[in-house]
């Protein structure tokens, strides 16, 4: 964990534009436990990390708008991270839904 905090924080030196927001800023948010942690493990191939649980709770209306929010905070490098981040997370959530409809259409043929 302590390694992931080191690299956002790397990374949002790299990244982060001159202008409202520092680069601590935008590495509280990127954090594992910030509000945009998920995302940007999921877009860091790092998914290997994230639960079940964590693809489904992730509300991407939510987050597209809390991106929208900060679009003048965070460069657009960052941002093309996090709408990749966003893309994985809404493919496994398609995945997952469709796992679950299979099961319930087996159950139902075989009942």
């Amino acid at each position: 964990q302590a390694v992931s905090a080191r690299f956002a924080t790397s990374l949002a030196e790299a990244l982060a534009p001159l202008g409202t927001a520092g680069p601590m800023e935008f590495a509280k948010l990127v954090a594992p436990s910030g509000a945009w942690g998920k995302v940007w493990l999921a877009a860091h191939c790092l998914d290997k990390r994230l639960k079940r649980q964590d693809y489904l709770e992730a509300d991407l209306c939510e987050l597209v708008e809390a991106f929208r929010a900060h679009s003048k905070a965070v460069s657009l490098g960052a941002i093309g991270y996090l709408l990749v981040g966003l893309c994985k997370i809404f493919e496994r959530q398609s995945r997952f839904f469709d796992e679950d409809s299979q099961e319930v259409q087996t159950k139902l043929s075989l009942a």
